[in-house]
């Protein structure tokens, strides 16, 4: 609903700390906590959190290094869970410095997560002014558009999404998602489809394929999708309705 990715990227419309953006701070206090709050040598959420911390509160650097420091222990907040305490890191991040793309995204997420979807959509944004073309903020402003329920502004996003990356699957099947539950179900299996050619064993788009072709007259070919997905994941249907209800 992306880069360099703190975490593996979770299933469609599902929004984690997997969709974050990492920013790495110039110096830190420290050699090691420089590595650490830069994330090198498979530092851990903990390392990154304490190497930052040790930086921010060293008072030896410039606002904009800080505002890089506290993002990244933002971010690792956020692979822990922590949202609360990412948005905070996040909000001291931007407010040091409002001209990093990544921290207003990477709050988005965090407020996307945390259901608060207009904040989500303003960070989105704000961060789509500073970097047009970061394509995972259309992805995810568009998830927060379809789960207020406008589809027509959701679709408009994730259009965007895999204009600027056409091998973008979560991009394809997001939007086919938004143009099923408009009951447009011939432009949500053209989108399946190609979500499908792109990953051909994702059992979620296969099951969401299957779906639209049921409601679109062909129920010999959508039950032909669903069975198919089952194989791949005896819980797709779960999986499926978990997404849609997020």
């Amino acid at each position: 609903m992306e880069t360099i990715a703190v975490r593996g990227i979770l299933a469609a419309l599902g929004v984690a700390a997997s969709m974050l953006l990492a920013v790495a701070p110039s110096s830190a206090e420290t050699p090691q906590q420089h590595d650490w709050c830069y994330g090198k040598g498979g530092a851990t959420p903990e390392m990154k959190m304490a190497g930052c911390t040790a930086f921010i509160i060293s008072g030896d650097h410039s606002d904009v290094e800080v505002a890089y420091a506290f993002h990244t222990r933002g971010g690792a907040h956020a692979q822990r869970g922590e949202w609360d305490s990412a948005l905070s890191d996040f909000t001291t991040s931007v407010e040091l410095d409002p001209t990093i793309a990544a921290a207003f995204y990477n709050r988005g997420v965090a407020y996307l997560h945390e259901k608060d979807l207009d904040r989500a959509i303003s960070d989105f944004d704000q961060a789509l002014k500073l970097d047009p073309v970061l394509m995972v903020a259309y992805n995810n402003r568009g998830t927060a558009y379809y789960r207020k329920g406008d589809f027509d502004q959701a679709i408009t996003d994730f259009s965007e999404a895999v204009r600027l990356e056409a091998r973008f699957v979560r991009g394809w099947s997001n939007r086919a998602l938004a143009y099923y539950d408009k009951q447009d179900y011939e432009h949500s299996i053209e989108d399946y489809t190609t979500a499908v050619g792109l990953d051909p064993d994702n059992p979620l788009v296969l099951y969401g394929r299957g779906l639209a072709k049921q409601k679109h007259n062909d129920p010999k070919g959508g039950a032909a999708d669903i069975m198919a997905a089952k194989k791949l994941d005896p819980d797709v249907v779960k999986d499926f309705a978990g997404l849609v209800a997020k």
